[in-house]
């Protein structure tokens, strides 16, 4: 089988963010075999940090779906180019943020659709938290061909 990591790879970098894509357990659980599911598999970006932290940071994007289902759904500068957009709006909203949080904002891109899903950790500020939703909600979508595609990207907020 292809591995996929080089394709995946790019996306991180292009994104500037580790990914973690999970794998499943080929082992059945059972009673007799207590198999747990193996540790997500990490990518670093390639791109060396910014010696000036930055207060609202792409943390990771971690794919929900098989790297098989997101390299036969999108392409590596499509699904860059989208990320980049979600970072850059996350960004521009939370710019103004006083209080330090961590965001989830969870994708599911069809052909025909795409949903989006915010969680929040800690205590950001519910008008930036409504105003990124609405802001996220209007970009454009995902171009996906072929079965729906899962994935996460996680920002941090430190004022």
């Amino acid at each position: 089988m292809k591995k996929l990591w080089p394709f995946l790879a790019v996306i991180c970098s292009l994104a500037h963010a580790p990914l973690i894509a999970a794998e499943a357990d080929p082992t059945p659980a059972n009673s007799q075999n207590q198999a747990t599911a193996p540790a997500p598999k990490t990518h670093a970006s390639k791109v060396a940090a910014s010696s000036k932290k930055e207060k609202v940071a792409l943390k990771e994007v971690r794919l929900l779906s098989s790297e098989q289902e997101v390299a036969a759904a999108t392409t590596v500068p499509v699904l860059s180019a989208f990320i980049k957009s979600v970072e850059d709006k996350t960004r521009k909203v939370f710019s103004a943020s006083t209080h330090p949080s961590e965001l989830m904002l969870q994708f599911e891109c069809a052909p025909d659709s795409q949903d989006m899903k915010i969680a929040v950790q800690g205590e950001p500020e519910k008008k930036l938290v409504l105003k990124l939703h609405d802001a996220l909600s209007h970009m454009d979508k995902l171009q996906v061909t072929g079965k729906p595609i899962s994935f996460q990207v996680y920002m941090t907020v430190a004022p």
